[in-house]
């Protein structure tokens, strides 16, 4: 399995649909949970159980946050028992919560705490499994040496090794998730120069990588790649980087638009593969439908017609599908309904 490339889907919309999606489409790749607060987890222990139960635990990284490291002990003691890969503390969220209640990436100012959560988790933690912090470049202002400092103390005073690193600050005194997400400006050249600095420490970017030119270009100055919005808005990008994992090279030809209207259509009907994707998402839909909001699912599948010709028809016609689900008696009956004059 490739330990280059991860994805991390946005939060509110990670669930078992989508994880079903994104492993349909690139089985071998590793995900990252949607956060879960520590305090959310211990009063839902059952929902949790039930949810993290239907996770592959070879590829999967569960992701928390919180700042009680007594509370963060209970649960990695609890998830214990499905051997993921991977637990993640996520010093990254900006929200107003998130100030509020002094967790995410206001957790920096507070280095000592930070230590005692990730050696809570390393104490309560199965051995030898891998511990990782997400997190920013900073708070509000951007110093080298602050964001030096604040990595080498944490490697070296605890055993996380891997740091998974938001190429942002943050807007002082607004903390809107999105803006915060889209309005500080990125600084990728801060990320490369502390892994030039810290070569034995596992360094992964984040921050706006769409396209197979960004992930070639940063793999050239770090250990890994984390994607976020870039799969979710355009699924089908996984594909594009499954073909670059397989090839083990660059794919000099790949444009978003070009692969995924090639991707999806072939001679001006829709392509096999497609069909397929479509094929098992109605067997998945027909194992699901008794106890879920159909919207549920098919909210993540509207984007796989990002940037292809007709994707305005073919998402109404599958939402549409919503309306006429209980009439489709076979999966080529859902399939015309979405695709006809395609097929």
């Amino acid at each position: 399995m490739n330990k280059k490339i991860f994805i991390a889907p946005l939060f509110k919309y990670f669930d078992l649909h989508s994880y079903y999606l994104y492993k349909l489409l690139m089985n071998n790749i590793y995900i990252y949970t949607g956060m879960i607060h520590t305090s959310n987890f211990l009063n839902n222990y059952k929902y949790y159980n039930n949810f993290l139960s239907k996770l592959d635990n070879n590829s999967t990284i569960i992701q928390f946050i919180g700042n009680n490291y007594k509370d963060l002990y209970k649960c990695i003691k609890f998830i214990n028992k499905f051997n993921f890969c991977e637990i993640n503390f996520n010093l990254g969220c900006s929200s107003n919560n998130a100030k509020k209640c002094n967790y995410g990436i206001f957790l920096m100012n507070n280095l000592n705490l930070i230590i005692n959560c990730l050696n809570s988790i390393d104490d309560a933690s199965n051995k030898n499994i891998t511990i990782s912090i997400k997190s920013r470049i900073g708070l509000y202002n951007i110093s080298y040496n602050y964001l030096l400092d604040f990595i080498g103390n944490i490697s070296l005073n605890t055993s996380c090794k891997k740091f998974i690193i938001h190429a942002r600050n943050i807007l002082k005194n607004n903390y809107s998730t999105y803006l915060n997400l889209n309005k500080p400006i990125l600084n990728y050249k801060i990320i490369y120069k502390l892994k030039k600095d810290l070569p034995y420490l596992n360094i992964v970017i984040n921050g706006n990588i769409k396209n197979l030119f960004d992930i070639r270009n940063h793999l050239l100055y770090v250990d890994g790649v984390m994607i976020g919005r870039g799969i979710y808005f355009n699924p089908l990008f996984l594909i594009a980087i499954k073909n670059y994992i397989l090839n083990n090279n660059y794919i000099n030809t790949y444009k978003v638009d070009n692969f995924n209207q090639n991707l999806f259509f072939y001679k001006n009907k829709v392509s096999k593969y497609i069909i397929y994707i479509f094929y098992k998402l109605y067997n998945y839909i027909i194992l699901q439908k008794d106890n879920i909001n159909l919207y549920n699912i098919i909210k993540h599948y509207i984007y796989i017609f990002n940037n292809i010709k007709y994707a305005s028809i073919f998402r109404k016609r599958i939402l549409d599908s919503l309306n006429y689900f209980n009439n489709f008696n076979y999966y080529y009956n859902f399939i015309y309904f979405i695709f006809k004059d395609f097929i």
